[in-house]
C-alpha cells in the first residue's frame, strides 16, 4: 500500500466512465474512442504518455467507456476547471458524433427491469435466454 502526499504531488488523476446508449453504432464508438483520445494527447494540462481511453464493457444498460490521464496540476481548484473543461469538451465530442450518452435520468427502474426511456427496444427482440421481450436489455434476461 503507498500513501498519497498531497503536497509533493505534480500531477491529479482524471479518470471518468461514460455510459453510451446500446443503439450507438460500432462506427460512432469509433469515433468517440478517436476523438476523445486525440483531445486527450492535445491538451496542454493533460499528461499525453498517460491518456487514454477504451471501450471497457457492454453494462446491463449501457456500453462502458473508461478514461485515464493526469492533469499536470498541483492545485485542486485548477483541477476542478481543468475536470469541467474536460468533461465539456467530451460532451461535446459525443454530441458530434451523433449518439448520446446515458444519465440516472435516462433509466426507468422498475422491480423487475430495467428499460430506457428514449428509444425502447424493438418489438420481437429475443433475450439471451431465447424468449421474446420487448423490455430486455443485454444482461438482463431472466
Amino acid at each position: 500500500m503507498s500513501i498519497e502526499n498531497f503536497t509533493r504531488r505534480d500531477k491529479i488523476q482524471f479518470s471518468p466512465a461514460l455510459a453510451i446508449r446500446y443503439e450507438t453504432t460500432a462506427d460512432q464508438l469509433r469515433y468517440l474512442l478517436a476523438e476523445i483520445r486525440r483531445m486527450l494527447y492535445e491538451h496542454p494540462k493533460v499528461e499525453s504518455n498517460s491518456a487514454g481511453i477504451r471501450f471497457a464493457n457492454f453494462d446491463s444498460s449501457a456500453l462502458r467507456l473508461e478514461i485515464a490521464a493526469y492533469v499536470l496540476t498541483r492545485d485542486s481548484n485548477e483541477f476542478i476547471a481543468i475536470r469541467e473543461d474536460l468533461l465539456l469538451r467530451i460532451m461535446g465530442i459525443v454530441e458530434k458524433s451523433g449518439t448520446v450518452s446515458l444519465s440516472v435520468a435516462d433509466l426507468v427502474f422498475s422491480r423487475d427491469s430495467v428499460s430506457t426511456r428514449r428509444k425502447p427496444q424493438p418489438p420481437n427482440n429475443r433475450c439471451s435466454n431465447g424468449a421474446t421481450n420487448t423490455n430486455c436489455l443485454p444482461g438482463l434476461c431472466g
